[in-house]
């Protein structure tokens, strides 16, 4: 089921990201994690991309958003993201090339996300 939830982990809160199989849905929890990400600079958060297709749109607006909160460092956010595989990883690596986003990583199971975010 996609939304947004918390996660408590290691006495953190983590906002944990299901991206559902729409490109609606995925467009509105795109935005609703970055009026997060405004509020929270320090946020962690896990982004579940399983199940999910990338569309031009949705793509374009993740490149807004690294450029904003990542290249021009205005948050201190953590983004482990899960669920990425075969194309969704090249454009998940081009992303973070021209995004210079050093805060997203990319994870095989969410213990491993979880472990990652609450490490200092």
């Amino acid at each position: 089921m996609s939304g947004l939830s918390w996660i408590s982990y290691k006495g953190k809160k983590i906002l944990y990201t299901d991206y559902g199989s729409s490109h609606e849905e995925n467009m509105k929890l795109l935005e609703k994690q970055g009026k997060y990400e405004e509020v929270h600079p320090d946020l962690l958060i896990i982004s579940n991309y399983e199940g999910t297709v990338a569309t031009q749109e949705y793509i374009q607006k993740v490149r807004e958003y690294g450029k904003k909160f990542r290249k021009d460092r205005k948050t201190n956010v953590k983004n482990a993201a899960l669920g990425i595989t075969g194309v969704k990883k090249t454009l998940f690596d081009t992303y973070l090339f021209f995004s210079g986003d050093t805060q997203t990583k990319l994870f095989n199971t969410i213990e491993e996300a979880k472990e990652w975010l609450v490490s200092d």
